[in-house]
């Protein structure tokens, strides 16, 4: 093999990647142009994201391990659409997805490739954690305007938080299977409890999300730090009180819902 293949490989794969990310982008948009609708055009939307990440996951990652993240991500951002009234900002919305899902599927195939590699963990961490604020945010604004069983909120939140947890987790555990499984419903333990708590909370959906994802990140944290063996007493303390500081002003500065 000449050095010039050796070369382009690596291009060539990242324009794949980028076909793969704007082609969600379009099903996104076709999305966003049939929120008002419904019906048909919406359940095949659905139905053509969750096809075409798992293919590219495959293609791209060589493992459907992967297709985790952007799944997440992709739905959380087609669930939050229904309630952007604008058009222009809807497109917006597509265009980042595409962004973020090129990130996620590029950092899985440098992940695949190096297990140590910390940008390609970074770019999957960026879209966990975009994707759990999108579930939050979409779920919490569904629950607010209409009539939905708060046991299928904490079931479909707790189920997309002990996924991707597990999935963070076991790229960084090396092998250490069993405990990835338990961190992971730990971590979906605390979470399903604090947004029970959360449901009673007289803030809007936005509001909500952004707290339960810091505390989230709390948790997230203590154990990334245990797989890495870096578990610090004084690290988690900051945080804690960055968190407690941070979500007060969040709370003061929110405008609060009325509670019927």
């Amino acid at each position: 093999m000449s050095m010039e293949s050796v070369h382009q490989r690596p291009v060539l794969f990242h324009v794949a990647t980028a076909l793969y990310a704007a082609v969600c982008g379009g099903v996104l948009l076709v999305f966003a142009a049939n929120t008002a609708r419904g019906g048909v055009a919406l359940a095949i939307a659905t139905a053509a994201l969750c096809v075409i990440t798992i293919i590219a996951s495959r293609r791209i990652a060589r493992h459907l391990f992967f297709a985790i993240t952007p799944l997440l991500f992709l739905l959380g951002m087609a669930s939050l659409m229904f309630f952007v009234d604008s058009m222009v900002q809807r497109n917006i919305m597509a265009g980042i997805a595409s962004v973020i899902v090129y990130a996620v599927l590029l950092g899985s195939y440098r992940l695949r490739s190096n297990v140590r590699d910390a940008v390609a963990r970074g770019m999957i961490v960026a879209g966990i954690f975009s994707g759990l604020f999108l579930w939050y945010a979409g779920t919490f604004a569904v629950y607010v305007n209409f009539t939905v069983p708060r046991t299928a909120v904490l079931v479909i939140l707790g189920f997309w938080t002990l996924l991707v947890s597990w999935q963070y987790f076991v790229m960084v555990a090396r092998g250490r299977f069993s405990q990835t499984v338990m961190y992971a419903v730990a971590v979906t333990v605390v979470m399903v409890q604090v947004i029970a708590v959360a449901l009673w909370w007289p803030f809007g959906h936005m509001t909500s999300a952004i707290v339960l994802l810091m505390i989230y990140y709390i948790v997230w944290d203590m154990c990334d730090m245990f797989f890495r063996d870096t578990l610090s007493r004084s690290r988690v303390v900051v945080n804690t009180i960055l968190l407690i500081l941070v979500a007060l002003m969040v709370l003061m500065s929110a405008q609060w819902r009325p509670v019927v």
